[in-house]
Formats: structure tokens, C-alpha cells, sequence
């Protein structure tokens, strides 16, 4: 049986914070007040009732050798007329040992600073003895995801759990408000029902304004039960039993989960990811000149595309500024080509306009490097996706 700290790092790295333990570089923590997109409330809420210590669960827990459990994960999104979304998203955290504190002693909240505003409305731990603990906001550190060459507007807000001990209940209450006007794909998001530790109460309610395009609203975990109405969705799992953890298994391939997405179809999706690509090339003539001094001599398709790839591979090196819509745009090819560097998509539409040019049909196709089962593709959504590539025809053959 996988040990607990393994357990752990697994889920840690399965929800992308693998940083954590693998030591991924990022910029030095700043103090919340110097971001105006993220707002601390949690000073104004009220006494929660529902995060009063309850001893007879922790025993329960604790006979079952378990270190901590969600007792509530619950989710409110919410789709505005005004072009908004607003999402509530509430945690409530049981601590049975040290060993749970430890690994659960910090709380992550993940935001966008180009489309996102963030209001962190309680951050409190309840004691066993009954004490309320408020997070004090200094404490509040706010790191920027830059690691491996990838710069980006995501940033980690990391809310550290004061007075924590056997017995200690952690509450949080955060909300994130959408601009989609500055969304360049679908808006979505992804939640998992269940993981490594025991989920009390998961609940989901979606809702839209009225004369909106009702969302998508998927899942394929068995245990959750989701009523429809006219204008709402709500989903609810009681009591689900921790995954069973295997560090030989890709839980992203396992584990049920939910998405709730806006109303596209995968040829909406698709035709979005070519669109950009196609619209990217531009200076067609710097272009041409590179692709005409690269495959002199070349004498088939074949080796003009290997020629080509040979460039994009290693003439461009791999920076990724993903900041503002370049998260999912690529940038023209004229200066992909003048900078010498890009991200994947910047590579790969500079590969396709280069094949375009060289005559050879070349297509980008967005692919997932953590995922291999296409059942798992429950609705259609770009978040599936981290990655893009190309395949082309040449000589007959499909590489």
C-alpha cells in the first residue's frame, strides 16, 4: 500500500502543484496588497456554523488511519448577462493527525490576473476546543507560475492555516469573477468529486441568467446525482470513499470528474485552434525567404519537411510569454521568426506556414501531455489541453 507522504505528492502533482515537492522554480512570494485584483473580505464574514470541530468524525478518521478529509467541497458558478461568471467556491477541511497539517496546512488559490478578479470572503480555522482563528491577511503570500521557461498571468495564492492541530477544522469561502470579454477560447472549469482523501458532501450548482445558452454540465463520476431545471443544474455525492492511490496509474485517466463549460461543440473548438493558427502567418515574404534558404537542395517533400523541422526545432528556442490572450493565441510569424523564440503554438504555426510555403499541407493539432483516455473527454473544452503540434503529409506519408 502507498505510503501517506506519497499519496500526498501524488495528488499534489495530479492538480498541477507538483512545485510543491518537485521544486519548480517560481518568483519570490509577494504580500496581498500588492495585487488590485485579489480582495480580502474574510474580516467581514460571520461566525460559520457549519465548521464546528466535530470529534466523533476525527475518531472515525482516525480508525480508518485516515490524516485529514474534505468535509464539504461545494461550487457555485454562475453565468451573467453582463458577460460574467462568477464562481463560489467553499472548502471545509477536517484534520485527524500531524501528518494531514502537514500536507493540507496550506491552502491554494488559483487566479488569472488578465480575466480574473479574486475575493477571498473567509479564511478561518475553528480549534478543536471551539476557538475561531481568522487568517491574519499579511500572512497571505501571492507567487507567479513561471517555471520552465513559461511566463504567465496565473498566480498561486497561498493562504497559510494558523493554530492547526489534531482535532482543528479549516474553512475557506473564495470567489472568482470571469471577464469573458478577454477570454480568447470557451470558458470552463474542472472539479474532482473525488480524490486520496475522504469527501463528506461535494456539491455543484450552476445557474444562468435568463435568455442565456444554457452551460454544459458533464461528468462521469457514478456517485454524483445532478438535477436539471430550466435555468440551473445541481449536483451532489455524499459520503464518497477516498481513490485508492497507485503511482503506476495516471489518475487524470482515472478519476471521475465534473466540467462545467459554455455551450460549444469540439468543431466549434476546432475551428477556434485553426482560426488563430491560420490568422498568425503573416510576412509571408521573410518567411519565404528562411524556407527557400533552408530547403535548398532538398529534392522531396519529405526532406523540405525535415528541413523545416529542423529549424523550428532548434533555430527557435521554447519561451513561452503566455500573458493576456497568448495563453491560447499563437503570435504571428513574422515575429516568432525575428524573435527566435516561442511557445509551442508559436512553433507550431510558424512550422505550418513554413510547410505552406514549401507546398506541403501541414495541420496544428492541440494535444494533452498528461492524458491518454479519450473517454475521459466528457464535454467538449480546450482545458483538456496543454499542448499543440503538427502533422503534415509528405511522399505519402503521414508524419
Amino acid at each position: 500500500m502507498m505510503s501517506k507522504p506519497t499519496r500526498f505528492a501524488l495528488l499534489a502533482a495530479m492538480l498541477g502543484m507538483a512545485a510543491a515537492f518537485a521544486g519548480t522554480e517560481r518568483a519570490a512570494a509577494q504580500p496581498l496588497d500588492d495585487h488590485a485584483f485579489i480582495h480580502w473580505v474574510a474580516d467581514e464574514a460571520p461566525v460559520n456554523a457549519s465548521s464546528a470541530p466535530d470529534p466523533d468524525y476525527i475518531a472515525e478518521l482516525q480508525a480508518l488511519e485516515e490524516t485529514h478529509a474534505r468535509r464539504l467541497i461545494g461550487a457555485d458558478v454562475h453565468f451573467s448577462a453582463d458577460g460574467t461568471i462568477e464562481h463560489v467556491y467553499r472548502t471545509i477541511y477536517d484534520y485527524a493527525d500531524t501528518t494531514g497539517i502537514e500536507f493540507e496546512g496550506n491552502a491554494s488559490v488559483f487566479v488569472d490576473s488578465f480575466s480574473e478578479e479574486l475575493w477571498i470572503e473567509r479564511a478561518e480555522v475553528t480549534t478543536a476546543d471551539g476557538r475561531v482563528i481568522a487568517v491574519d491577511p499579511m500572512t497571505v503570500q501571492v507567487l507567479l507560475e513561471d517555471s520552465g521557461g513559461v511566463f504567465s498571468d496565473n498566480h498561486e495564492v497561498v493562504i497559510p492555516w494558523p493554530s492547526l492541530q489534531p482535532g482543528a477544522v479549516s474553512s475557506l469561502t473564495y470567489r472568482v469573477v470571469t471577464d469573458r470579454q478577454k477570454l480568447a477560447a470557451p470558458w470552463s472549469q474542472m472539479m474532482l468529486p473525488q480524490v486520496f482523501v475522504p469527501t463528506r458532501r461535494f456539491e455543484l450548482n450552476v445557474t444562468w441568467d435568463e435568455g442565456l445558452p444554457a452551460p454544459n454540465v458533464a461528468t462521469d463520476f457514478a456517485a454524483l446525482a445532478c438535477d436539471r431545471s430550466e435555468q440551473a443544474v445541481r449536483c451532489r455525492a455524499e459520503a464518497v470513499e477516498p481513490a485508492e492511490p497507485d503511482g503506476q496509474v495516471n489518475y487524470l485517466d482515472e478519476l471521475g470528474h465534473v466540467v462545467v463549460a459554455d455551450a460549444v461543440s469540439w468543431s466549434d473548438i476546432g475551428s477556434l485552434v485553426y482560426g488563430y493558427v491560420f490568422d498568425a502567418r503573416t510576412d509571408h515574404e521573410e518567411v519565404a525567404a528562411v524556407v527557400e534558404e533552408i530547403t535548398r537542395g532538398a529534392d522531396t517533400d519529405l526532406a523540405k519537411l525535415e528541413a523545416i523541422h529542423s529549424f523550428v526545432s532548434q533555430d527557435i528556442r521554447y519561451v513561452g510569454i503566455e500573458t493576456g490572450v497568448n495563453g491560447v493565441v499563437p503570435r504571428d510569424t513574422g515575429l516568432t521568426l525575428s524573435r527566435r523564440f516561442g511557445d509551442c503554438k508559436d512553433k507550431t504555426t510558424l512550422f505550418v506556414h513554413m510547410a505552406e510555403i514549401a507546398g506541403i499541407d501541414a495541420v496544428p493539432f492541440v494535444v494533452s501531455s498528461r492524458r491518454k483516455n479519450l473517454d475521459k473527454l466528457i464535454t467538449p473544452s480546450l482545458a483538456y489541453f496543454d499542448h499543440m503540434v503538427a502533422c503534415a503529409m509528405a511522399d505519402g506519408r503521414s508524419v
